[in-house]
């Protein structure tokens, strides 16, 4: 949906010491815009739920949000990469949970492959000369997702299992390539390919659906 597709295109801009540390959030103000129009036709959608959930899930769309997300992602990279030497062909498996904002307390777990692919020329229009090439891919955990759907059921009253099967769960697969700098480890380029794809519910008369956004982000450093 819009809202889905909005998200997925959001630009995030941020600011890292020389050091890796992440540091804050910019453009703050035009991201909370964004996050405003992302979010009006799915909390329309949820107006008959619960206010625990629409609450919940409101937060969801919120700066602070964003920022504790955004600063979780950039460590995941450069944490990964700077915990350890690399050898082409090496991989490294990284496994985290993601709070539902809807269920208070329910987790979602996500596994994270990071592999080195090697040195690579670097994009044109850099500064430097040496690079390397990473690639990473993150998958929800299916089956911890369908357990967290259905506390979310039970909490709207629903104990009967098989009705999770009539409702379409969205998936969400993110594959990204970063490209860094030999000399200083930080981040040139990075290419983030985001895929959602609900599988569609007939008795409902929902369509499956499939939504995808690709976004290249080109890192200058002063």
């Amino acid at each position: 949906g819009p809202s889905i597709a909005g998200m997925l295109s959001m630009v995030t801009r941020y600011l890292v010491s020389r050091e890796g540390r992440f540091l804050e959030l910019t453009d703050t103000a035009v991201m909370k815009r964004q996050l405003d129009s992302a979010a009006q036709p799915l909390m329309a959608q949820m107006a008959s739920l619960p206010p625990q959930m629409r609450e919940g899930m409101s937060s969801v769309f919120s700066i602070a949000t964003m920022q504790t997300q955004t600063e979780r992602s950039w460590w995941q990279q450069t944490g990964a990469l700077i915990s350890r030497s690399w050898a082409p062909g090496d991989s490294l498996v990284l496994r985290y949970d993601e709070p539902l904002p809807t269920l208070p307390g329910a987790k979602i777990p996500f596994t994270q492959v990071m592999r080195y692919a090697g040195a690579v020329s670097c994009p044109t229009g850099s500064t430097v000369s040496n690079c390397w090439r990473f690639t990473s891919s993150i998958e929800v955990d299916k089956g911890g997702l369908r357990s967290a759907m259905l506390q979310m059921l039970k909490q709207l009253g629903v104990n009967d299992e098989s009705m999770l099967d009539q409702i379409p769960i969205p998936i969400t697969t993110i594959s990204m390539a970063m490209v860094y700098d030999a000399a200083t480890s930080r981040l040139v380029e990075q290419t983030v390919e985001s895929r959602v794809e609900a599988p569609g519910a007939p008795a409902m008369n929902v369509p499956p659906t499939s939504v995808r956004t690709d976004v290249v982000t080109r890192y200058t450093w002063k």
